[in-house]
């Protein structure tokens, strides 16, 4: 009996040991697991973006605004008009805006009563109140090594947050975890649903069809468009109405970026039925390919701008990263599409490329 046993085991290493796909599962995915997870996976928070208008021009309010970005924590941009400014805060090029008023240096040097004003993007709740801690803790710094401590009492710390004025998490989670929810349903799907067609041979008698490798890609990718579409809606619903999520942009821009989204999913999806013959080979593939990369390297939960420089670049290669901005930003800020242009294309070629190469392939297979 244990003699068999022992066979049967031996049996079961050199199976596994030959099958590269099994090895790849055994020591590949866990160790780059590992990597993803300890360099993207941070709770630090650095690098923020900061846009500054220094109306005063004063020695102080050059030191003070140097003094921020001595710090790790910010990023400093400079900016020369409130309204660019604005527009920057709007689009996600700064997280904070810091007004240095006139004559802010000159009240300084004469213990007279200033003041300072900031503006945060309280989108991410999380990082806005990081953003705001640090960024006091600096200011304060700042004033004491300028400032009798009696004097300090006369300064202003005067502060607006914007887009998320109650801080809640749910308000920034939500739209995210609705870019995660549609690229399982939209990846997924349709990979496993035509390799099980491999696995029972029906594909192979649709190929002998008259019907084009085009026309069945269409085929393929319309049902699934429908199904997606409507779960989009059934979960904007739920947001919007159950966890009361507000919503500030334009429904059909919602659906017309939604129905976009899909569509890449959906041609990856497509593209990875044609990489493997299994269920299993084809869920394991749709996991490290949309499903790790979305949760970890999408922005959904950890900022991209805290990343190593080299994984930041990486995240451009994941869809999700780009429907993610516009969703956030639609529920939150409500941009119109001009603001949205960049994801959209890159959305469209990432479609584009993953439907050619499944019908490369699928072209291939029928030669």
């Amino acid at each position: 009996m244990i003699r068999r046993i022992l066979a049967f085991i031996e049996k079961e290493f050199i199976q596994s040991l030959r099958d590269f796909r099994t090895l790849f599962i055994i020591l590949i995915i866990p160790a780059l697991m590992l990597v993803l997870y300890a360099y993207a996976v941070t709770y630090d928070i650095k690098n923020i973006a900061v846009g500054v208008l220094n109306q005063d021009g004063g020695k102080l309010s050059i030191e003070l605004v140097e003094k921020f970005g001595n710090s790790e924590y910010f990023k400093i941009q400079y900016y020369y008009s409130l309204d660019d400014l604005t527009k920057s805060l709007n689009r996600n090029k700064v997280k904070i805006v810091v007004i240095i008023p006139n004559k802010f240096s000159r009240d300084l040097i004469n213990n007279k009563k200033t003041e300072i004003f900031t503006i945060i993007d309280g989108s991410d709740s999380n990082t806005a109140r990081l953003a705001m801690n640090y960024f006091f803790a600096v200011y304060q710094d700042f004033l004491k090594a300028n400032l009798p401590i009696e004097e300090l009492k006369k300064i202003n710390f005067k502060k607006q947050i914007l887009y998320n004025k109650e801080m809640k998490s749910l308000n920034f989670t939500i739209p995210g975890l609705i870019a995660i929810l549609l690229m399982v349903i939209a990846v997924e799907l349709p990979a496993v649903s035509i390799v099980k067609e491999k696995e029972q041979g029906t594909i192979e008698t649709l190929y002998t069809t008259p019907i084009s490798n085009f026309a069945i890609l269409v085929g393929k990718v319309l049902p699934f468009s429908i199904v997606g579409l409507v779960d989009a809606i059934l979960v904007f619903l739920v947001a919007t109405l159950w966890f009361e999520i507000p919503f500030r942009g334009s429904f059909m821009l919602f659906l017309g970026t939604t129905s976009i989204f899909l569509l890449t999913c959906l041609s990856l999806g497509i593209f990875i039925s044609t990489l493997t013959d299994t269920e299993q080979g084809a869920m394991t593939i749709a996991f490290l390919t949309s499903m790790l990369p979305a949760i970890i390297l999408s922005g959904f939960i950890f900022p991209i701008e805290n990343m190593p420089v080299v994984l930041q670049y990486v995240t451009y290669l994941v869809p999700a990263r780009y429907f993610i901005i516009i969703l956030r930003d639609l529920f939150l800020k409500g941009n119109g599409i001009s603001a949205y242009l960049t994801e959209i294309i890159s959305l469209l070629i990432f479609a584009v490329l993953f439907l050619f190469g499944a019908w490369v392939r699928m072209k291939k297979r029928l030669d």
